[in-house]
């Protein structure tokens, strides 16, 4: 407890009322301090998480293979329908029925499904950790703003690909939720918005507290 509120609570003329009201300042400091120290951490949880990416070889390698991917769409779409076609042959048992030249076409297509699909998984990670508190979007967003949207707009038509194959075996309500964090970030950046954040409350005592959205 802070000496000046400690000097205040125990001063002779500290009746019930400003007591209560000296407990619920005091609440409040600690609060804000809590939130204070989260937001360092939070912070340097960011920038260790983007050093960490500036020195992983594998993370480098991905990316520079999942920009080359997407830079030609034409090509992408050619492969997201090779991807899908190699799914339902195997679903359908009906794989081992393609010659050997299709299996082959349809396992390099894979291969680079797979890398978009992993840096998107990327994506959907930071965006859920931006919403959960764990990672700070302000500087996630300086760093990575423009390339954020750039990639949604180059990965909305196989992201909606990737919701339609998962329809197929698990229902439209699962499927709609795939990538749907990062969807949701790179909407709001590219209208110049922020990623919505929860809602935070304080405890007031008796059962009530105080709700208000916490911007992070």
């Amino acid at each position: 407890m802070p000496g000046w509120l400690y000097s205040f609570l125990t001063w002779g003329g500290a009746g019930p009322a400003t007591i209560l009201i000296s407990a619920t300042i005091a609440l409040l400091v600690a609060y804000v301090a809590r939130l204070t120290q989260r937001r360092v951490a939070r912070q340097q949880q960011t920038i260790q998480m983007l050093m960490n990416s500036l020195w992983d070889e594998d993370f480098i390698k991905d990316w520079r293979l999942f920009n080359r991917i997407i830079g030609d769409q034409n090509q992408v779409m050619k492969d997201m329908e090779k991807w899908s076609i190699g799914r339902d042959k195997r679903r359908r048992g009906e794989w081992q029925a393609l010659t050997a030249a299709e299996r082959t076409e349809i396992e390099e297509a894979d291969t680079k499904v797979a890398v978009v699909r992993q840096c998107l998984n990327h994506y959907e990670l930071v965006s859920i950790g931006i919403r959960e508190g764990i990672y700070d979007e302000k500087i996630y967003r300086r760093w990575y703003n423009q390339s954020v949207i750039r990639d949604w707009v180059a990965t909305r038509v196989v992201i909606d690909l990737f919701r339609k194959d998962i329809s197929k075996e698990s229902g439209f309500a699962s499927a709609n939720r795939l990538f749907a964090e990062f969807d949701e970030m790179a909407r709001l950046w590219s209208a110049g918005e922020v990623k919505r954040p929860k809602l935070r409350s304080v405890p007031l005592g008796n059962g009530r507290k105080l709700t208000f959205r916490f911007s992070r």
